[in-house]
């Protein structure tokens, strides 16, 4: 049995089409992110099965799967269990984990972050129910989950495409290096024996060396005498050359040094007028750039709060969608940009983010309690408040 090759065969045709409409995205996209999702997510879960207790939150998370829908792929798409991978991946990997795995894949297919990390939210309970099918209806436990893992290293390792590395992301390259075939050193020739003719050539070949020895041991005495002789020549004109200079250097020196203090003395009167300057200018600006930040927040929770108190049944969610997706990729650069303030700056946002919240959580709720809203819709609304919570904290 090869994992891989299950998964790669199941996640094709409609499989992909309907993942693509569900992340946003096309299906030439889709089909670039399966090609290092499928083998990223299964070395991350390899890694994990190597541990007791990390087997053991396998097994619990394909125990919780519908056992109708384990390897039924286009089945669990159509499911409530698609909605809750991005939970099932916040689960089993840490947020910087599941970060790491996403920036990776969209620098190496050159597609956008969020919706790999999308995409990885619907593949996660995919890959959990094929990984349960095949377990040959045994119990799922940690022992059962582990040996499984152990048994698909080299598959799993060798699907990896060329040039897509997860060796950076910590929990995920212990497989990186698995499987790959080592390489022997090449055989070295036989060393050719013989005689009659060989015999008789060697003694001339030895005799042919020893008389180009001697032909350059005579040339190489010759040419070092008239080398020692020019060095002597050219030394002596360097040194009085050499004499002269050091008069004139030395001269020159003193003006330079009368030169030196003077303006020594200007630029460190220039110094201390800067260095005020300078200081003033970068307070100015790390507090200009914490109100930019302040002012985006604010920007987006007011849009934000304003789009979904404004929809009031499902065909309306489904609209506002691409601008959904757009909040929760801006919410990414907002969140790199928190990460660069000092500690005061982060505690202002975190003051700032807090009674925000508050307000959005109710419309929220709200929202996410009409009928009939598609899973695409719930997996982004899931990740802008896992966001906004992972600002907080």
């Amino acid at each position: 049995m090869n994992i891989v090759e299950i998964l790669s065969q199941q996640l094709g045709g409609e499989v992909t089409k309907t993942l693509g409409g569900m992340a946003g995205a096309s299906e030439n996209d889709i089909t670039k992110i399966l090609g290092a999702a499928v083998p990223g997510l299964l070395s991350g879960l390899g890694s994990l099965a190597s541990s007791k207790e990390g087997a053991g939150k396998i097994a619990d998370a394909v125990g919780g799967i519908d056992p109708g829908l384990l390897g039924n792929l286009a089945g669990m798409l159509g499911s409530t269990t698609a909605s809750k991978g991005g939970s099932m991946l916040g689960n089993l990997f840490s947020a910087s984990m599941v970060d790491g795995l996403s920036g990776a894949i969209s620098k190496f297919t050159g597609i956008n972050a969020g919706i790999v990390k999308t995409v990885l939210g619907y593949l996660t309970p995919m890959i959990l129910g094929t990984v349960g099918k095949n377990l040959g209806g045994g119990k799922i436990d940690a022992s059962s989950i582990s040996r499984m893992f152990s048994e698909q290293k080299s598959n799993i390792a060798s699907s990896l495409p060329s040039g897509f590395s997860l060796n950076s992301i910590q929990g995920f390259s212990s497989l990186a290096n698995q499987g790959s075939p080592s390489r022997q050193p090449a055989p070295q020739p036989a060393a050719p024996s013989g005689g009659g003719f060989g015999k008789l050539l060697f003694p001339l070949i030895i005799a042919a060396a020893l008389a180009g020895l001697y032909f350059f041991w005579t040339n190489a005495q010759k040419i070092e005498k008239e080398t020692k002789e020019a060095a002597e020549k050219a030394a002596s004109v360097v040194k009085d050359s050499a004499a002269k200079t050091m008069e004139s250097a030395e001269s020159a020196a003193s003006a330079v040094k009368d030169s030196a203090a003077k303006t020594l003395e200007s630029a460190e009167k220039m110094a201390s007028d800067a260095g005020k300057s300078v200081s003033d200018a970068l307070g100015d600006l790390s507090k200009v750039n914490l109100d930019t930040i302040k002012g985006d927040f604010t920007s987006m929770f007011d849009g934000l709060s304003g789009k979904l108190g404004e929809i009031v049944d499902a065909a309306g969610a489904e609209k506002i969608l691409p601008e959904l997706q757009e909040y929760a990729t801006k919410l990414d650069g907002l969140s790199k940009s928190v990460t660069a303030l000092p500690a005061e700056g982060k505690t202002a946002i975190v003051d700032l983010l807090k009674p925000q919240l508050e307000k959005l959580n109710p419309i929220l709720e709200k929202f996410t309690g009409i009928s009939g809203l598609g899973e695409a819709v719930l997996q982004v609304i899931e990740q802008i408040k896992d966001k906004l919570k992972a600002l907080i904290s």
